[in-house]
């Protein structure tokens, strides 16, 4: 599954009791998700760490489990980006990175997003690009369309911090490329984590990746849609097209 190296296709979280049967056979234990899941992803997105960050014992644990070449990619905490609404970022972001470090080369891009009804604000975005630490792959996903301005990708492009590209129900965000790699999530068809995308929904998304490849990006694509495991099956229609485009 690994053999790409710029293509990272995966899912939003892996420990959903509701994929039992629909991905993980039935009555199978959870401690052993990962790995299955890791047998068949490259990559996913950590997302309970947005809501509270896994102990390190936890992550050397999971790291453990999966391939040498298998990335994590993190979504940062809550507290930064909803509580704090980036103010004084050092000291939490200081924080995050102690614990994340326990990923160590399997850590991937960071994903930070911003609630919606937080409103664009360019010294907090500047002050908060500035407190990163160097050496890391960043993402921005805004959830409040004031942010999709020049300055805001201008900022990003400065310190070569991804624009979340995402899909969610019927709203596309901007396509808006400001780093050298491409986040993409997609969130659901229908709503947030619900809907099944349909082929040809999955094939434009495969020759927007194509795209993105020929541009010489590397590219990160999630989907979130965990309801009745859609994101699994949307991961591995979307690998299966990018193959049959490849071998064209």
């Amino acid at each position: 599954m690994c053999q790409k190296k710029l293509i990272h296709i995966g899912t939003s979280g892996w420990h959903y009791k509701h994929w039992l049967g629909a991905f993980y056979p039935v009555n199978f234990a959870e401690k052993n998700y990962l790995k299955y899941y890791s047998a068949h992803f490259c990559t996913v997105e950590v997302n309970n760490s947005f809501y509270h960050l896994p102990q390190e014992n936890t992550i050397i644990q999971w790291k453990d489990t999966v391939p040498e070449d298998f990335i994590f990619a993190v979504k940062a905490s809550r507290f930064i980006t909803h509580m704090k609404k980036l103010i004084d970022p050092e000291k939490s972001i200081a924080l995050f990175f102690e614990r994340i470090k326990a990923f160590d080369n399997k850590l991937g891009p960071i994903l930070f997003q911003l609630p919606p009804r937080f409103g664009f604000n360019q010294e907090r975005l500047k002050a908060f690009l500035r407190a990163l630490p160097e050496g890391y792959k960043y993402v921005l996903e805004f959830r409040d369309p004031s942010w999709f301005n020049s300055q805001a990708y201008d900022l990003m492009k400065e310190y070569n911090v991804a624009f979340c590209i995402y899909k969610l129900g019927n709203f596309q965000s901007p396509g808006e490329i400001t780093s050298d790699f491409i986040y993409i999530r997609y969130h659901g068809s229908v709503a947030l984590g619900a809907g099944l995308y349909n082929k040809e929904e999955i094939i434009r998304f495969a020759n927007d990746i194509k795209g993105y490849l020929e541009q010489g990006k590397e590219v990160f694509a999630y989907f979130n849609n965990d309801q009745a495991g859609f994101a699994v099956q949307n991961a591995i229609e979307l690998n299966q097209i990018l193959n049959n485009l490849d071998s064209k």
